[in-house]
């Protein structure tokens, strides 16, 4: 309706703004074709309309677009121009979102420098913000957090990381103390940290209990699973795995439900249970067959 009447009067910018919704909308229905061609129209009608607003949101559009179908140069393209723009525009709260975004693909190409400065961009607008929200700071100490984890820069990993939870503690915000508490686990885990890591697991339980989240607590039993399975205390690893699949939903994936499957089957092997072992990995393989038939139709 808004692109009808804006063509009515013939106004490019408003014609722009509603090719960005309509794209947006698109986007959030996976139906990428019409996504991709509705970002491109509103970036040549801002162009035409020389209306930074708009070109700013067409090459931000484009970027995240890109983004989610995993196309790197075009998103970094997109994203590079809209920071361009942004700065000479002076929107601090678009600049965040331009250069989370950024961060984020730049990691993809390892380039941990040029995430790393961009997060701390995100991280400097988010306390310069005189409204100081408090989602964007949780959001640039977590990406911060991540990014020194995958380095293996254990103490700055750790700060970030806690400064996040600081936050979540701070607004009693359940679904991100979840988060939060898994990460954190997941942190200490991979440096040989188990106590710690279980009490955190631990706490992320509680809270995904309390919010009756399947997805989470089945994602969290899992954790447990490998983590006990790492302290071959097989009998707490096989009761966790089981307990993962009493949450099974249609939010978690295949892949999940598959690689459960294969480690409670490598359990019952190491603990000489054959017959349990046996149908945990048929139950995998059936699962594994109907991806490739899938992914061979395809």
């Amino acid at each position: 309706t808004a692109l009808i009447v804006a063509k009515k009067h013939v106004n490019l910018s408003e014609q722009a703004n509603a090719h960005n919704l309509l794209g947006t909308i698109y986007e959030q229905q996976n139906k990428y074709d019409s996504a991709s061609y509705n970002f491109v129209r509103a970036l040549r009608l801002s162009q035409i309309a020389k209306d930074k607003n708009e070109i700013l949101s067409s090459y931000l559009h484009l970027g995240i677009y890109y983004k989610k179908i995993d196309n790197i140069t075009n998103s970094l393209f997109n994203l590079l121009e809209a920071m361009k723009i942004s700065e000479e525009v002076r929107d601090s709260s678009i600049l965040f979102t331009i250069s989370i975004n950024l961060g984020t693909m730049y990691e993809r190409t390892l380039d941990h420098a040029k995430a790393m400065a961009c997060y701390n961009k995100a991280l400097y607008i988010a306390k310069k913000n005189p409204d100081k929200d408090e989602d964007d700071l949780a959001i640039s100490y977590f990406k911060i957090g991540k990014l020194y984890q995958s380095l293996e820069k254990i103490d700055s990993a750790k700060y970030y990381l806690n400064e996040t939870l600081k936050i979540h503690l701070k607004r009693n915000d359940t679904a991100g103390l979840i988060f939060d508490y898994s990460n954190i686990a997941s942190f200490e885990a991979k440096v040989g940290d188990f106590v710690n890591a279980e009490k955190n697991y631990n706490k992320a339980l509680g809270f995904a209990l309390a919010n009756s989240d399947s997805l989470r607590l089945n994602m969290i039993h899992s954790y447990l699973g490998q983590l006990n399975f790492e302290k071959k205390d097989y009998n707490k690893a096989i009761k966790n795995y089981h307990t993962a699949l009493l949450y099974l939903t249609n939010l978690v994936s295949k892949e999940t439900i598959m690689l459960q499957y294969y480690k409670m089957s490598e359990i019952y092997r190491i603990q000489k249970k054959y017959k349990e072992a046996l149908d945990y990995y048929i139950l995998y393989k059936k699962m594994s067959d109907s991806s490739i038939n899938m992914k061979e139709t395809k």
